[in-house]
C-alpha cells in the first residue's frame, strides 16, 4: 500500500523545487518560463513543469541524493515518449535534476538510448511504473552549489 505521507512529502518538495527554480531557469535559459494551465488553472497533471515562447519545454525531478550516490536518474517513459514526438514538432526539450549537491541538465537527444525498466518508488511504497534510466554521463551540472544556494529548498 502507498505510504501517502511520504508521497505528500515528496510532492511538497518537488513544488518547492520547481517553484524556487523558476528564477533560476529564467536566467539560464534567459527568456521567460510559463506554466500550463488548463481551464484556467495550473495544470498538475502536465507532462512538463514549463515552457518558453522558444518553444522549449522543461522538466524538473527533485531528488534527495548526490551525483555520487547513483550514476544514473529516472524519468517516466510517458515523459520520454512525449520528449521525442515534442522534438519532432520542433521543440528543444531538458530534464533537469536537482540533487543535494547540485542541478544537473541533459537536453534530450533522440539519438540517444537508455534502458527502460518497471520500478516502484520503495520509499513510498508506489506501484511499479515504467521508467527511462538516463545516464548522468549525458548531463551538465548548471553552476557550482555556492552559486546555487539561492535556488535550492532546504532539504531537512
Amino acid at each position: 500500500m502507498v505510504d501517502e505521507i511520504k508521497k505528500l512529502e515528496d510532492l511538497a518538495f518537488g513544488d518547492k523545487n520547481e517553484t524556487n527554480s523558476k528564477t533560476l531557469l529564467e536566467t539560464y535559459f534567459n527568456e521567460k518560463m510559463f506554466k500550463f494551465y488548463k481551464n484556467g488553472v495550473v495544470d498538475e497533471f502536465s507532462t512538463f513543469d514549463f515552457y518558453t515562447q522558444s518553444k522549449k519545454y522543461i522538466e524538473i525531478k527533485s531528488r534527495r541524493t548526490y551525483l555520487k550516490d547513483y550514476p544514473t536518474q529516472l524519468i517516466g517513459h510517458n515523459k520520454w515518449i512525449k520528449a521525442l514526438k515534442s522534438i519532432k514538432d520542433g521543440y528543444v526539450v531538458y530534464f533537469i535534476w536537482i540533487l543535494l549537491d547540485g542541478n544537473y541538465i541533459y537536453k534530450v537527444n533522440p539519438l540517444d538510448v537508455f534502458p527502460t525498466r518497471m520500478i516502484a518508488n520503495a520509499r513510498r511504497k508506489d506501484k511499479k511504473d515504467k521508467l527511462v534510466i538516463v545516464s548522468m554521463d549525458k548531463c551538465v551540472k548548471m553552476a557550482e552549489k555556492e552559486q546555487m544556494n539561492r535556488f535550492i529548498v532546504n532539504f531537512d
